[in-house]
């Protein structure tokens, strides 16, 4: 279990901020993991639970910092002064630790053994896609200059196979389409955690460009990894169809002269759709009382829609108002552990929500923002690529039927 200390050494920092970025240690109910530390419990008779780095936190003076190790496995009594600890690795990086009590430690060791191996299966998948191509992930610091790249990079081709280390991160993009990364790029860095996917070209070997999906952990303020990690993988394209499909859908509901409430149903009914798990809301900011109200969520539990009325937008705040504050998508893959949710929590986990992906609607007449979209999931986790580009249409989407009743209204008055 030998493992490489973080300190200053910016790649064990990156291959650290890589392990967050790709979903590695999310793993808090995980069944299996869960399973695994329950049998080895009963067989040593004693308690076992597995520590690991936990998320990005505010402060209360409005800064952020990287919290202690998390307890991800249960157990009846939270293990904070363990009889007996182990180290646990990934790739040779620290990530946490097993915790003991009442248990030998020649079977803590054994144990931690099995942990570190659960955990290097999740590294080795998620740095493949669902047809075998590589995953990568390139470490950026605060001026979004290279710093480190994994090596699914070099296999990838990305950047012609040159040596990337110190470079911008645009230099990977075409000149056509520096815009839309670029504004990627400054609305992640103002933002915490996770960004959605986008699609863009990047350069790749014999001059030639090929379609990629992004997205962004923003770890900056994270004191065991102070980087920003751009997670790379091949674009899928197969859904593409379906999207534009569903789009057309709406803004024919939309030409078709329907009221806004109902095109806003249409597109809360796009993202339930295509996600069982998935319960959709549309929150209206209102200016005059600086607070954002639910504005349809036609299958949000009541008392969920109730909690969310009057939400104010602030700095690392839940659900919207993280996510308007900050003008960024914000992800929170368990509302039950995630500090930002500590006064929603109990209402949100007693409606049986795990989970909350949340992106601003800003208007296309103007540019200011108008609301959030907020899909509250029965399951805990991240979305996928799919599920990412699905909520940045449902987002657009919005703003245009907002826009459009905006100025009816404005006509007939």
């Amino acid at each position: 279990m030998e493992s490489t200390s973080i300190g200053s050494d910016v790649a064990a920092r990156a291959r650290l901020g890589a392990l967050h970025a790709l979903g590695v240690l999310d793993v808090h109910d995980d069944p299996a993991l869960e399973a695994l530390i329950s049998l080895a419990a009963r067989l040593s008779r004693g308690d076992l639970q597995v520590w690991l780095r936990g998320p990005v936190l505010p402060l209360a003076s409005g800064g952020m910092n990287v919290s202690e190790l998390q307890p991800v496995t249960s157990t009846s009594l939270d293990l904070v002064d363990p009889e007996g600890r182990v180290t646990l690795a990934v790739g040779g990086i620290d990530v946490g630790e097993l915790r003991s009590r009442r248990v030998s430690q020649r079977a803590l060791a054994q144990v931690g053994v099995e942990v570190e191996a659960f955990l290097e299966l999740r590294n080795r998948t998620a740095r493949h896609d669902s047809r075998g191509r590589p995953v990568g992930v390139l470490a950026v610091d605060a001026t979004f200059t290279v710093v480190w790249a994994s090596p699914e990079i070099a296999e990838m081709g990305l950047g012609g196979g040159r040596d990337l280390m110190q470079e911008p991160a645009l230099s990977l993009v075409p000149d056509s389409d520096l815009e839309t990364a670029s504004q990627l790029i400054s609305r992640s860095a103002r933002g915490t955690g996770r960004s959605s996917n986008i699609a863009v070209p990047l350069h790749t070997a014999a001059g030639e460009t090929s379609m990629f999906e992004v997205w962004s952990e923003n770890r900056l303020a994270d004191a065991d990894v102070g980087l920003q990690l751009l997670v790379i993988r091949h674009a899928e394209g197969r859904s593409e169809l379906a999207l534009l499909g569903d789009q057309m859908y709406v803004l024919n509901r939309l030409s078709a002269g329907e009221p806004l409430g109902e095109v806003l149903h249409r597109v809360t009914d796009l993202l339930e759709n295509r996600d069982p798990s998935s319960l959709a809301c549309i929150m209206e900011y209102d200016p005059v009382d600086d607070a954002l109200h639910p504005l349809i969520a036609p299958h949000l539990p009541v008392p969920v829609v109730g909690s969310l009325i009057g939400l104010r937008p602030r700095p690392g705040g839940p659900a919207g108002s993280g996510s308007f504050h900050a003008d960024v998508v914000q992800m929170s893959a368990d509302v039950a552990t995630d500090p930002a949710y500590a006064d929603l929590a109990p209402v949100l986990t007693a409606n049986g929500i795990r989970s909350c992906w949340s992106i601003p609607i800003r208007s296309f007449t103007n540019g200011e923002p108008m609301g959030t979209i907020d899909v509250f999931r029965t399951v805990a986790g991240h979305p996928e690529a799919a599920e990412s580009r699905v909520l940045s249409l449902a987002s657009r989407l919005a703003a245009i039927a907002i826009d459009q009743d905006t100025r009816e209204r404005e006509l007939r008055h």
